[in-house]
């Protein structure tokens, strides 16, 4: 009897291969890593990338202005963040790299379009709230000349690049394989916590702006929970950031970005507008984003164009 259990079902002759203590802990039963342990491989190689890009770009641009600097360290981290992503996807998963989320299938211009409207709204909502509350004195910015437009659609481009960057980051294939480890709501625990903690290192940075980014964590991990595709997500991140900085004219994460449509002066306590760091330092975004999260979870907007219904599930 203990002869027979030595041998597969499927055929006589063919022993089966008990596996290790080790080897049933890092492996799953499809004999690939497990998800947990993809993801923690994942984040040790992102942050290796990540210092190395930097200090690489940062050599050839340290006599730059911040803003090139910026600009193209963020353009080198995507394009390094996306290598990084193909190659996890391909050879840890087998998988193609339209499986992260980010491929250009039928409707991705929708959702990428639903997200900038979203991040656009809520910034809305909060230059109104700042006005209700008048607790910012807004008047006339700077002159809407071609110069101002160019330097806004220089913006446009680096806030996109940014806002890649750090989805790829914090709600890539790491959060992917965290969800498969977890659940949703366990990877969107861990990684808006980590979100908001490293934030805390921005100027001017407090606890309460930390707790903020930690909500717009959440805020940015609901859509591909809800749609399994990252364009929502990087579309409101890239209208929040951008929206913040040229409509609501204040600093985003404690950094000031220039130019801003108006002369913004905040006339109400920090503790609502945010002070020096920003609105997300204050308590006008962190009812914001209550209720954005609250309404992100019941809308039926969010829904994908092109992930099978099952995958939603």
């Amino acid at each position: 009897m203990s002869q027979e259990s030595n041998f597969s079902a499927s055929g006589p002759g063919f022993p089966k291969q008990s596996r290790s203590l080790s080897e049933r802990f890092f492996l799953g039963a499809d004999g690939r890593v497990r998800p947990i342990f993809r993801a923690l491989v994942f984040a040790m190689a992102l942050f290796v990338v990540d210092l190395e890009i930097s200090r690489a770009v940062y050599g050839f641009t340290q006599r730059s202005s911040f803003w090139a600097q910026l600009f193209w360290s963020s353009l080198a981290l995507t394009t390094g963040f996306l290598l990084l992503s193909w190659l996890f996807v391909w050879l840890a998963d087998g998988k193609r790299i339209s499986s992260l989320g980010l491929a250009f299938a039928r409707g991705w211009g929708r959702e990428l379009a639903l997200g900038f409207g979203i991040g656009l709204a809520l910034q809305i909502l909060i230059l109104v709230s700042f006005l209700a509350t008048r607790s910012v004195h807004y008047s006339g910015g700077v002159a809407l000349n071609l110069q101002f437009w160019r330097r806004v659609a220089m913006n446009v481009a680096l806030f996109l690049l940014a806002a890649t960057v750090e989805e790829l980051a914090f709600r890539g294939y790491a959060f992917q394989k965290l969800i498969e480890s977890f659940g949703a709501a366990g990877a969107l625990v861990v990684t808006s916590i980590i979100f908001g903690g490293l934030h805390f290192f921005n100027p001017n940075a407090t606890i309460f702006s930390t707790i903020n980014t930690i909500l717009a964590g959440i805020i940015l991990a609901i859509p591909y929970i809800r749609t399994r595709s990252m364009w929502m997500q990087v579309g409101l991140h890239w209208a929040w950031n951008l929206a913040m900085a040229t409509l609501v004219s204040l600093p985003v994460s404690g950094i000031n970005f220039e130019p801003h449509v108006f002369s913004a002066q905040t006339t109400g306590p920090a503790w609502l507008t945010g002070g020096t760091y920003g609105p997300e330092g204050g308590a006008v975004v962190t009812v914001v984003s209550v209720a954005a999260i609250a309404w992100l979870l019941r809308t039926r907007q969010l829904f994908s164009s092109h992930a099978p219904p099952e995958v939603l599930q």
